[in-house]
C-alpha cells in the first residue's frame, strides 16, 4: 500500500530528475511505478475476494469520458494525441487502483496525508528555487521540478482543503503540527508561483468555506497568512493582477485570442470536436502567430477537441462528484459526521477551488482533480452505520509518506 501513497506523493513532482527519468522512449521511472500499483490494486482485489469497484453514476459519467475521448483519439488523433490519450490511461489507472485499494477510512485518511505531505514537499523545491534564482532573474516565476507555475498552484490550492480536514482528525499533537507545517509550506510555495489563477481559486474556496459555516477559525488566519505574504513576495498573484508587466499583459491578451479561437474551433466542430490534443495545431489557423499553446481553459478546450457532448459529460461528473459528497454527510448518522463532514467538506472545497483554476489553466489532465472524483466515488463505499473503519483512526500513515518521499528524492540534482 504504501507504493500507493508514494504514487500520490509524487504528483507534484512533474520534472524531478528521478521520477521523470525516461527509461524506454517515453516510458519514465513514474509511469513504471503506476503501472506496478495497478497491478498490487488488481491482485489486492483478487486475493480479498473484492468486488469493490463502484459502477455508480459517477463512474458510469467517468467511463462515458474516457470512451469519448479514445475514439477521439482512434478516429481523429494525430502525433499530438498520443500524451494526452495516456494522460486518460493514466487517469484510468488511477481511478481503479483509488477504488480497489482505498477500502478504510485509514486508507483514506493516509491518502489525503500522502497528498498534502507531496504538495508541501513540492513546494520546498518552489521555495529553494526562488532563494537561488530570484536575485539573477527577478521576472521568474520558480517552478521546474514542479512542472509549471500554475499547475502547481492548482495542485496546492486543491490539496489545502485536506489540511484542514485533517486537522480534524489528527488526534495527536506533533501529527497535527506536522499537518500544519505542511499547510504553511505549501501556502508560501503558492504566492511564490505567482499564479493570478491560482489565487482566484484559493480565495473561491476560502468564501465557500466561511458562507459555509465551517472553519472560520483557519480560514480567517488563511487569510491574513495570504495578506502578509502578497505584500512581502515581489511577484505575488496580487502584484501580477493590480501592477501587471509587458509580459503579463502580452500573456492575457494571448489568452483572449486563444478564447476565441477556441469558441470558433466549438462552432466548426460543435459535435466531436478537432480531434484529442489538437488544440495546439488547429489554433494556429485562428491566430496572427506562428506558435500556439493550449486553451488554458479547461472548459474551451474539451468543448474544441471533444465536443460539446464530452463537456456536457465533464461538468456531469463534476456535479455528481459533488452531489455524492452532499448526500453522503446527510444521511450519515450523528456520532459519525465530525469525521464524514470533514473529509467530505474538503473534498467539496477541493472542487470548488479546480472549477474556477481550470478558467486558467487547461487542466482536464490535472491528477489532482482525478484523485478527488475517485475519492468522492470511495466515500459512497462507506456505509452510514458505526463501524469500526469509522470510528478507528487506524495506524497513521503520515510520518511513514514524509519518510519514504524524502529517501526518494534524497539525491541531490547534479
Amino acid at each position: 500500500m504504501w507504493l500507493y501513497y508514494l504514487m500520490i506523493a509524487l504528483f507534484a513532482l512533474q520534472n524531478h530528475w528521478l521520477w521523470n527519468m525516461q527509461l524506454v522512449g517515453t516510458v519514465t521511472v513514474f509511469k513504471v511505478l503506476g503501472v506496478i500499483v495497478l497491478i498490487y490494486a488488481l491482485c489486492y482485489a483478487v486475493r480479498h475476494s473484492y468486488s469493490a469497484f463502484l459502477w455508480n453514476r459517477t463512474t458510469t459519467l467517468f467511463m462515458w469520458l474516457f470512451l469519448m475521448a479514445t475514439v477521439s483519439y482512434l478516429f481523429l488523433g494525430t502525433s499530438s494525441s498520443v500524451a494526452p490519450f495516456q494522460s486518460y490511461v493514466s487517469m484510468l489507472s488511477l481511478v481503479i487502483s483509488t477504488l480497489l485499494l482505498v477500502d478504510s477510512f485509514s486508507k483514506l485518511q493516509n491518502t489525503l496525508r500522502a497528498s498534502l505531505v507531496g504538495v508541501a514537499f513540492g513546494g520546498l523545491y518552489v521555495i529553494r528555487e526562488f532563494q537561488l534564482y530570484h536575485g539573477i532573474f527577478p521576472d521568474m516565476r520558480p517552478g521546474w521540478v514542479v512542472g509549471d507555475p500554475n499547475y502547481y498552484a492548482t495542485g496546492a490550492v486543491v490539496c489545502l482543503p485536506f489540511g484542514l480536514a485533517l486537522l480534524d482528525l489528527e488526534i495527536r499533537n506533533l501529527h497535527r503540527f506536522v499537518i500544519l507545517g505542511c499547510s504553511v509550506v505549501t501556502v508560501i510555495a503558492l504566492v511564490l508561483t505567482g499564479s493570478r489563477g491560482g489565487l482566484l481559486a484559493m480565495g473561491a474556496f476560502m468564501v465557500f468555506a466561511f458562507c459555509s459555516g465551517r472553519w472560520h477559525k483557519r480560514i480567517i488566519p488563511l487569510a491574513l497568512l495570504l495578506s502578509l505574504l502578497m505584500m512581502v513576495v515581489p511577484l505575488s498573484p496580487i502584484a501580477r493582477l493590480l501592477f501587471p508587466d509587458r509580459s503579463d499583459t502580452e500573456s492575457v491578451d494571448f489568452r483572449k485570442e486563444l478564447l476565441v479561437a477556441g469558441i470558433e474551433m466549438v462552432k466548426q466542430h460543435p459535435l466531436i470536436g478537432v480531434g484529442l490534443g489538437n488544440f495546439k495545431f488547429e489554433s494556429k489557423g485562428f491566430l496572427e502567430r506562428d506558435f500556439a499553446l493550449v486553451a488554458h481553459n479547461t472548459y474551451l478546450e474539451v468543448a474544441a477537441e471533444l465536443g460539446l457532448p464530452a463537456l456536457a459529460v465533464f461538468f456531469a461528473l463534476l456535479r455528481e462528484s459533488w452531489r455524492t459528497l452532499r448526500k453522503i454527510q446527510r444521511r450519515s448518522e450523528p456520532s459519525l459526521q465530525p469525521h464524514l463532514k470533514s473529509v467530505c467538506f474538503s473534498l467539496e472545497g477541493s472542487l470548488v477551488a479546480f472549477l474556477v483554476a481550470a478558467l486558467f489553466i487547461s487542466g482536464e489532465y490535472q491528477r489532482y482533480l482525478w484523485l478527488v472524483v475517485a475519492l468522492s466515488m470511495v466515500m459512497e463505499r462507506f456505509p452510514a452505520s458505526s463501524e469500526s473503519g469509522w470510528a478507528k483512526r487506524g495506524r497513521p500513515a503520515l510520518f511513514e509518506s514524509v519518510n519514504v518521499l524524502s529517501r526518494a528524492t534524497g539525491v541531490q540534482q547534479s
